[in-house]
């Protein structure tokens, strides 16, 4: 028997199992099957072998084959065939259809949702991807007219005004309205942060500055870095201003701010913020008087001769989470109680800036989705009850001690060429007072890129590089 046929037979096993079940067990569960002549299966699992052999162009071993049966997808080692539409019933009652699937599932669609999202050239733009059909003209309570599965397994939808609605097999079961297909589309909004404390001292995830610039999956494996840990250092960065440019580039543009498009993070004699002198810094985000937070920012170390100044980082969510479940009073003033921020000078341009937050913002599941904390720009006014400025101060300083608690952050020296970036709503940073000397210099350049920018970026990428989170 040759390899291609062994192969064959020992993969189906499971497919023709289930269909010669009055068969020996003592064949069915031994290596006998694989070496079995013909004579020695039934004609009804010989006919799904040989069926498969003759429909089969290129036969390889086990976890590269292609099978064509409804249930091979529940196997781990099968690859399933595509799924199609094999019956489908409208459920007046409920005001839904109801759709049979070629592994045996059902799902069910809306008819108000079918209407809506009618996939035909008149109702959906097809370059821009854009509904046409206007709000106005849409019928809460509309009900097809007919429903039918057609050829190619695709939905095919009549409704009372006689217009046809074609529903693709594949676009339709992703869109199905499953605890399954929500996770599946829940990865497209990103990865669930991993949380960190002191293990990533001295482990930041690293990447090189040239293949960032030159392999996109090197691009890649960089940018879902960040969004797993919400930190990564970039080494061998050339050490002259202007390379952060270079970077952006590769996810879209920078965010430009009352700093201007780039800033330069150095000690001012007439500084326009805290950050350009030598001062202690404690752990912060950036720009917490705008109410559209930059969401990534980057700092490269072109020069550093200075003494001192090493960067703190600490994971602010993680922290959030220690909160919810130790002090979780505490947690919930943060959450609720809104703390003022404000920004007055000159820079790029004049500006006063102002914006409140909770310290802890929150999905719509009850998650910290963001951290707004930087007590340096923590305004003065507090738009607060009197009896609530006690409790306030207390969650803060709870908050700021578990971040330099020594388990919950790491700290790093930035040398010349690096280039460390992080999420500027989840990662809060701070630094250490620095001494330059008589001759000394330390000079960091830094921008922010928008999180939106660089997850669009994320997803055109997984794509044409047929690209999985973990691959």
């Amino acid at each position: 028997m040759s390899t291609s046929h062994f192969f064959a037979r020992k993969l189906l096993f499971r497919v023709c199992s289930n269909i010669c079940r009055y068969e020996r067990p003592t064949l069915l569960h031994s290596r006998a099957f694989c070496s079995a002549k013909p004579a020695s299966l039934s004609s009804r699992a010989l006919g799904c072998v040989n069926g498969f052999l003759r429909s089969s162009t290129e036969v390889k071993p086990r976890g590269s084959l292609r099978l064509t049966h409804s249930r091979a997808r529940n196997d781990p080692e099968l690859a399933a065939e595509p799924l199609r539409a094999t019956d489908v019933q409208k459920n007046v009652g409920k005001r839904w259809v109801d759709v049979t699937w070629n592994d045996d599932s059902v799902t069910s669609y809306p008819y108000v949702w079918l209407r809506d999202n009618c996939q035909c050239s008149k109702c959906f733009h097809p370059t821009t991807k854009s509904r046409q059909v206007l709000m106005m003209d849409l019928d809460p309570k509309i009900e097809p007219k007919q429903v039918q599965v057609i050829d190619d397994g695709s939905l095919k939808v009549t409704w009372p005004d006689g217009h046809e609605s074609p529903y693709p097999s594949e676009w339709l079961h992703e869109r199905a309205f499953t605890d399954a297909a929500r996770r599946k589309r829940n990865e497209v909004y990103g990865q669930k942060h991993k949380f960190w404390g002191a293990e990533l001292q001295d482990k930041i995830p690293t990447y090189d500055f040239s293949k960032i610039c030159s392999d996109e999956n090197h691009l890649l494996d960089w940018l879902l870095g960040m969004e797993l840990h919400g930190i990564a250092l970039i080494r061998n960065a050339p050490q002259r201003t202007g390379e952060l440019e270079k970077i952006a580039q590769q996810i879209c543009f920078t965010r430009r701010t009352n700093y201007g498009e780039s800033f330069q993070v150095e000690s001012k004699t007439d500084p326009s913020n805290l950050a350009y002198t030598n001062v202690k810094l404690g752990l912060h985000c950036d720009l917490p008087f705008y109410y559209y937070v930059p969401g990534l920012q980057f700092l490269h170390c072109v020069v550093n001769s200075s003494t001192g100044g090493s960067n703190v980082f600490a994971d602010a969510s993680y922290a959030a989470k220690i909160m919810e479940t130790e002090y979780p009073e505490m947690y919930e003033i943060l959450s609720t109680r809104l703390v003022d921020y404000y920004d007055i000078g000159t820079d790029a341009y004049t500006f006063h800036k102002v914006a409140r937050w909770p310290n802890f913002v929150r999905d719509n599941e009850g998650n910290v989705k963001g951290v707004c904390y930087n007590n340096q720009v923590r305004d003065t006014f507090m738009n607060l009850p009197i009896e609530d400025v006690q409790p306030l101060y207390e969650a803060l300083r709870k908050f700021d001690d578990i971040m330099y608690d020594p388990n919950n952050h790491v700290k790093h020296t930035l040398k010349a060429g690096d280039i460390i970036c992080f999420d500027n709503i989840r990662v809060l940073h701070g630094r250490e007072e620095y001494d330059i000397g008589s001759d000394g210099h330390r000079h960091l350049e830094g921008i922010y890129i928008d999180w939106d920018e660089v997850q669009s970026r994320i997803r055109v990428l997984k794509s044409e590089l047929n690209r999985t989170n973990s691959s």
